[in-house]
């Protein structure tokens, strides 16, 4: 069993998005950060250095899992995007995906933890359930940044992994029962 921790009330304003309806989310879009201190990085430390970006989950090395936007507001995650042959530079992809960010030194060749796996599976189940969208329709950043090449995560994720962690978890539902609670009360 796993837990997210809300800690949106102290993320600071220059990296949350505007407004969104938060039951018209399609799916997640997954990334890994390249360093240590990603939770002050995607709260706040990244516009300060002149870079605003954060997400709406950040899962440690741990598994441990941080929801990070206030309900109602997306994350700057996806930049320039190219989603079925249309290029995005309005913010529609992280209006409309969620944005996952997994904890890596992907510099230092540091590969995802086990952890992560799992608490990205089991988040990727609870998310499509409580937003309606197949909880297949996860890309990783590099899929769908424009121009193609310019973002290349997540690094070294197994994505063999993650689907078989999800139907094993689909197997024994049950595990994910608290989490929908989590999300109903302080969900986006």
């Amino acid at each position: 069993m796993f837990e997210v921790q809300d800690v949106s009330r102290v993320t600071k304003r220059d990296v949350i998005g505007g407004p969104i309806e938060a039951s018209k989310r399609l799916g997640v879009l997954l990334h890994t950060t390249d360093g240590r201190n990603s939770l002050a990085w995607l709260q706040g430390a990244s516009a300060v250095a002149g870079k605003p970006a954060s997400a709406d989950y950040l899962i440690t090395r741990s598994g441990h899992i941080y929801k990070l936007m206030p309900k109602g507001h997306y994350a700057w995650h996806a930049g320039v995007t190219n989603l079925s042959g249309k290029v995005d530079t309005a913010d529609y992809v992280s209006r409309s995906f969620i944005g996952i960010e997994v904890e890596n030194a992907d510099s230092a060749g540091q590969l995802p933890t086990r952890s992560q796996h799992e608490a990205t599976a089991g988040l990727l189940l609870l998310l499509a359930t409580v937003y309606d969208f197949s909880p297949l329709h996860v890309y990783g950043h590099y899929a769908l940044a424009f121009p193609m090449g310019r973002r290349s995560d997540p690094h070294a994720w197994d994505w063999g992994l993650m689907f078989w962690l999800m139907a094993f978890a689909q197997a024994h539902i049950s595990l994910l029962g608290d989490l929908s609670s989590i999300i109903a009360e302080g969900g986006e």
